[in-house]
């Protein structure tokens, strides 16, 4: 279920960060991948819901947090805004 950046914006913001678990298995050959964010948030919506985060150091996070680390500051995208 997808509630809405207006509503994750109203939980997560900088003043109430929330925190982040990523639970995923690789398709090809099924190893799971962990990544624990602390201090997720994203901006208000004047500035595109831009996401911050810190990552934390726990669970299998080689391979999915340098992924995560590519999206440290980008603007929370829609498929119906794109």
């Amino acid at each position: 279920m997808w509630m809405g950046l207006d509503n994750l914006y109203a939980r997560c913001n900088s003043v109430t960060p929330c925190e982040l678990a990523i639970f995923m298995k690789r398709r090809d050959n099924g190893t799971p991948l962990y990544v624990s964010v602390s201090e997720f948030y994203v901006g208000p919506p004047t500035d595109g819901y831009r996401v911050t985060f810190n990552l934390s150091p726990t669970g299998n996070i080689s391979t999915a947090s340098s992924n995560m680390s590519n999206h440290q500051g980008q603007r929370f995208t829609t498929a119906d805004k794109d």
